[in-house]
């Protein structure tokens, strides 16, 4: 049996996926989960950065959230898996190391924090 793995390496080219269409799939959903989760106004919201199909994924992810009625109102149980848990989590500790008051480490002005 003659095997060439050059012509293998053509075939298989025909199904590669192209890089851009991966960083694409996986900006938008995060992104709605973030302009949800930190209720921002729509003049603010950049449309063209996700797809109704993130929309949907992240309103699925939305009703997954479990909740508690109590005599106080509504309380959310925290899921550690749920996107929007986790996006609290990391939103809280970044705000944590950018506000505690004996920290080592002063921003500069030309410091970026995502």
């Amino acid at each position: 049996m003659n095997f060439s793995i050059e012509k293998l390496c053509e075939e298989l080219q025909k199904y590669k996926k192209k890089e851009e269409s991966l960083e694409t799939e996986q900006l938008g959903f995060p992104q709605v989960v973030k302009y949800v989760w930190e209720d921002t106004s729509t003049t603010n919201i950049d449309f063209d950065s996700f797809t109704i199909e993130d929309v949907n994924k992240a309103s699925y992810e939305l009703a997954a959230i479990p909740l508690q009625w109590d005599d106080g109102g509504e309380n959310f149980t925290c899921d550690p898996t749920n996107a929007y848990m986790q996006y609290h989590l990391i939103s809280e500790v970044l705000w944590t190391m950018l506000n505690t008051e004996q920290k080592r480490y002063l921003p500069d002005k030309d410091d970026f924090f995502i």
